[in-house]
């Protein structure tokens, strides 16, 4: 036991050497192993949300045949993951995909990063938290209005305050107990659906039960589902937004990153396809008269009793994910913050005494959270308007870390850390950007032609929007000595630790 505490020390003094060589001083501490950040980065993707959130509506825009979408989507996500673990490989610092984005193009790329990132995290734990009260709710019998909704949410964004805020044992035990309920949950449900509940065969695979039948691909919705799908495989990321948190991060966080992208692809390929077999009347799922497929799918099944037990596990799974999105985001503030890059830093740097938590930044990522719940206290479709502008997000942050990377390759800096691509890593790079680049375009993309110009190009909207707002921020970030960011002073960091 003492060589490996000798081991662990050792590494983690190299790592420190490596925060102070890249111009920062270790003041987190090192609490996260390889599991707990994995576990971290598969609470922030979760296989609940994964499945369970876009399910229902990739089913409505294209049928069964958006299995086949999913397996697209993997395949692209899968590529960005190993991106993102070669890039956290070379440079382990807290802020994940700002710094990434800082450390790889420069402090203005690197503030945008940031700003879409925390926003991103913003906009995904408020949809998590209002899914996982809808969720809650219904598992309770309870017939609630709106405001009993967004109330509710409110509360489970403060829960989420809590777990993160107090100490990381706390969330290190909240993160571990969740992977392994929505591991035992998840398989044992798509395993039963296959054995038992099975209805249809894997033709059913090529019906997109459109006028002309069969595959339709393009017209009937395809590209829409694969649009809504981009959802399933995100947050894979997180465990790099705590990387100064976590011991070896150069080796443990790029294997966590790519490791729960790959598990969670896998199973959660799995149970979409026990879920689509299983399905009684596919027909009425995509028209929308039965808003819930998969809980009905099991409920049909395997009869009422059973009914509440899912839904209480898709609120647990949507409530573990909103607190990794609100681990990731607090950090990403915190981590920009540092660097001086925006107004009243020395505000969002302060950690706690003990712990060495950033309670500041923890507070404010909840509360703007909680201000957009309240402003869509009398909205309808929630969630489903959070979830696209959430996807769009992602892809974004994603984008400025490969197309980073790409440029640099293209430079030839490209320098790799203990995970690297070898040679393969110039064509893995390309091939995640163009993808990247085409699921923002079909995201972005207009869809149905009956709805308002501002409902069809909402996404679109909110992006152009939130730049436009992140241009005048940027235009307002402090400067020092002429140029954009820098790491904080000594009076800084001493002040941070008080």
């Amino acid at each position: 036991m003492s060589d490996v505490r000798t081991t662990t020390t050792t590494v983690d003094t190299a790592a420190d050497t490596r925060v102070e060589n890249l111009g920062y001083r270790q003041e987190l501490r090192r609490e996260f192993g390889f599991f707990h950040a994995f576990a971290i980065s598969f609470a922030d993707t979760s296989l609940i949300v994964a499945f369970y959130g876009v399910f229902g509506l990739a089913l409505a825009a294209a049928g069964p045949t958006f299995f086949w979408g999913l397996l697209v989507v993997l395949a692209g996500q899968f590529l960005v993951s190993l991106v993102l673990g070669e890039v956290s490989s070379t440079w382990p610092l807290e802020g994940g995909i700002y710094q990434w984005t800082r450390q790889q193009t420069g402090a203005t790329p690197g503030w945008f990063a940031a700003w879409t990132f925390w926003w991103t995290m913003v906009f995904t734990m408020t949809s998590c938290a209002y899914a996982a009260s809808s969720f809650l709710l219904s598992a309770l019998n309870v017939n609630a209005s709106a405001v009993q909704t967004i109330g509710l949410a409110v509360v489970i964004a403060l829960f989420g305050l809590a777990v993160n805020s107090i100490a990381q044992v706390i969330l290190k035990v909240f993160v571990s107990l969740l992977l392994v309920a929505e591991l035992c949950a998840t398989i044992v449900l798509a395993v039963a659906l296959i054995l038992f509940g099975r209805v249809h065969d894997l033709s059913i695979l090529t019906q997109s039960f459109s006028p002309t039948g069969g595959i339709n691909w393009l017209l009937l919705g395809w590209l829409g589902g694969i649009a809504i799908m981009g959802w399933t495989f995100l947050g894979f990321d997180a465990a790099g937004s705590i990387a100064e948190e976590v011991h070896d991060p150069a080796r443990n966080v790029p294997r966590a990153i790519v490791g729960v992208c790959a598990g969670i692809g896998v199973i959660t390929v799995f149970v979409t396809l026990a879920s689509i077999l299983a399905i009684p009347d596919i027909k009425a799922a995509m028209t929308g008269s039965i808003t819930d497929p998969v809980t009905q799918t099991v409920t049909n099944h395997f009869g009422n009793g059973i009914r509440s037990l899912v839904l209480f596990m898709i609120a647990m799974g949507f409530t573990g994910s909103m607190v990794a999105l609100h681990t990731a985001g607090s950090r990403t503030l915190y981590a920009a913050a540092r660097d001086r890059m925006v107004p009243g830093s020395s505000f969002f740097t302060p950690l706690t005494a003990g712990r060495k938590l950033p309670a500041v930044a923890l507070a404010v990522t909840t509360a703007v959270s909680i201000v957009i719940l309240l402003i869509n206290i009398r909205a309808s479709q929630v969630f489903q308007t959070l979830l696209t502008i959430s996807v769009a997000g992602f892809f974004l942050s994603y984008g400025f870390v490969v197309i980073s990377q790409f440029l640099l390759q293209r430079r030839g800096t490209h320098v790799a850390g203990p995970f690297s691509l070898g040679n393969a890593s110039r064509i893995v790079t390309l091939l995640a950007a163009a993808w990247i680049v085409l699921e923002l375009i079909n995201v972005w993309w207009p869809r149905n032609s009956a709805l308002p110009w501002y409902q069809n190009w909402g996404v679109l909207l909110v992006t152009v929007g939130l730049a436009i707002v992140g241009v005048i921020a940027f235009r307002l970030a402090p400067r020092h000595n002429g140029q954009l960011g820098e790491a904080p002073p000594a009076e800084l960091a001493a002040q941070s630790r008080t």
